[in-house]
């Protein structure tokens, strides 16, 4: 992505089946609701732009990983609905989130810990729901 990009509009990469890896530039800002939803992302790790803000609804809710890693940044205020729905692997949640939507981790059953911020103010319905991991 180039570095001028600062929004990923909404269904932007949706359903490009041959989509496996995507790369983001720290620059990018918000990436809108069903951007990369059905794109069959694979990659093990995905890292979230430094100067990212907000992640849209269903945004990635079909990464298809088995075991790796979601990094999100330090920036992140506003986790939409079922953003990262089904995801496996290892998720922090820094402590800039404010806000996590409904569905957002649900069906994450590997997650097996969370540990949330001061600043968090909204936990959305079913946001954890299937996690069959969770301990703590």
């Amino acid at each position: 992505m180039p570095p001028s990009l600062k929004i990923i509009g909404a269904s932007a990469f949706a359903n490009c089946k041959y989509l496996k890896k995507v790369i983001l530039d720290d620059n990018i800002e918000e990436i809108k609701e069903y951007a990369f939803w059905g794109s069959n992302i694979s990659s093990n790790t995905l890292v979230m732009p430094k100067n990212l803000k907000k992640v849209g609804d269903m945004a990635f809710s079909s990464w298809k990983v088995t075991t790796g890693t979601l990094k999100l940044n330090e920036n992140l205020e506003t986790i939409g609905n079922a953003v990262f729905n089904g995801i496996k692997g290892t998720i922090s949640i820094p402590k800039s989130v404010k806000s996590i939507g409904s569905n957002a981790f649900r069906n994450c059953s590997s997650l097996e810990k969370i540990k949330f911020n001061s600043n968090l103010a909204v936990i959305g319905d079913h946001s954890f729901d299937k996690c069959t991991a969770l301990k703590q």
